[in-house]
């Protein structure tokens, strides 16, 4: 009986915790009196919305059903006050689910914290800022929320009819949509179901009109113009390597923690594995030498260099750089990183089951970010598209977690 109410008692303490943090949170947000924030307001206070909302789709974008949203509800103060915190919960609840978590107040505050470790400028512009939480944070927060419940085990009606009615949002954000109903797809292997193909079939319908929608050419040309001239010139080589570009930047971020957990969990958990390889070995000492890396970039003294991760090349290629070796060298060492990281979690499969889906995880965050190279939008958008590698980085890691939580890796250590 103590022991169980001292589990009360910490629970209790935890969830007044969370719910401080949130809205501590949500008195912090505000409207930028300047940029998309102060556009979208003046929509909202001087123009017929109907009208604003078809004109942006013949001209602009085809993200039809959020900038309904947005405009409709950016000037009222209290609807994204209450909405942002709630999002937040729903993605922590959702990424919970879909790694198989029990909920409890300790789970949702570690999720918590891994958001509030990502990178500042990445999670600023995606989740705090307004226009970017209707973009970036409430897309993806559904799409987790109807992908959980495509998979989940148990049929509650009005959660399906909740995830269905998420479709006619998150449809509407492109890499959301496509990582998505790539996931549903994969899903199809493992179990068909007619709600699984229902909304696959919705998604799609609805993601037709995004992609479909006449303002994308207009604004591609002007991007094009902005950014690339040359890009209509660019091949298959050239835009994967601006997405590329778009992954290093992100990945030599001196402040991505989320990161930098991933591979100390996933260095903790492989040391452990019996009979590894000399792969396995090597890749461990490479993960090793980035964490090593990571922490010193912190330290600060006379005779300390301060740029161990990044070099002097942070990622940002225009129309007027010219790349150099410095260039290719930091590629080559993220992607020898990248390697060594792959081959742990290919290793970890025949022992860890949860590393497969770990994998997948961060396969979709990285697909996240290098699709963007075949857009010349690649650099229009700032930090903020690189949210989605961070949640599949937060993602893969829970799966790894839960690998630790499920005592197969305890079971390993006892072996060796």
């Amino acid at each position: 009986m103590p022991a169980i109410s001292v589990y009360k008692s910490l629970n209790r303490s935890l969830w007044i915790v969370i719910v401080a943090y949130l809205v501590l949170l949500s008195s912090s947000l505000d409207l930028l009196s300047w940029g998309d924030d102060a556009y979208f307001s003046e929509v909202a206070n001087t123009r017929n919305l109907f009208a604003w909302w078809w004109e942006r789709y013949l001209q602009w974008s085809g993200r039809i059903a959020i900038d309904l949203l947005m405009v409709g509800t950016i000037t009222l103060k209290w609807f994204w006050h209450l909405l942002v915190p709630l999002t937040i919960l729903l993605l922590s609840y959702s990424m919970l689910k879909l790694t198989k978590w029990q909920i409890s107040a300790a789970k949702i505050l570690l999720v918590l914290i891994m958001l509030a470790l990502a990178p500042v400028e990445v999670m600023a512009e995606s989740f705090y800022w307004v226009t970017g939480f209707y973009n970036y944070l409430l897309p993806s927060a559904l799409a987790l929320f109807c992908f959980t419940e495509l998979t989940a085990p148990r049929v509650v009606m009005w959660r399906r009819v909740l995830a269905s009615l998420s479709v006619l949002i998150f449809a509407y954000q492109e890499q959301v949509t496509i990582l998505f109903c790539l996931a549903v797809c994969l899903s199809l292997y493992q179990q068909r179901t007619p709600f699984k193909w229902f909304i696959l079939a919705l998604t799609l319908a609805n993601s037709t009109l995004l992609f479909l929608a006449p303002g994308n050419a207009s604004r591609t040309l002007g991007s094009i113009f902005m950014y690339f001239p040359n890009y209509q010139d660019f091949g298959l080589l050239e835009k994967v390597l601006l997405g590329v570009d778009k992954l290093y930047n992100v990945f030599v971020k001196s402040d991505n923690w989320a990161l930098c957990i991933f591979m100390v969990v996933l260095l903790a958990i492989s040391v452990f594995k019996p009979n590894r390889s000399w792969g396995e070995k090597i890749s461990a000492m490479v993960v090793g030498l980035y964490i090593i890396c990571f922490f010193l970039q912190h330290q600060s003294g006379a005779n300390l260099n301060e740029s161990l991760m990044g070099f002097s090349y942070q990622g940002g290629i225009d129309a007027e750089s010219i790349p150099s070796g410095r260039t290719y060298t930091g590629y080559l060492l993220m992607m020898w990183v990248m390697s060594a990281v792959l081959t742990l979690m290919l290793g970890l499969m025949t022992e860890v089951k949860e590393s497969k889906f770990a994998l997948l995880a961060l396969v979709f965050g990285v697909m996240s970010v290098v699709m963007l190279g075949f857009s010349p939008t690649v650099y229009a958008s700032n930090f903020r598209v690189q949210v989605f590698f961070e949640l599949g980085l937060i993602v893969a890691t829970l799966y790894l977690l839960r690998s630790i939580d499920k005592k197969t890796v305890l079971a390993n250590i006892q072996r060796v």
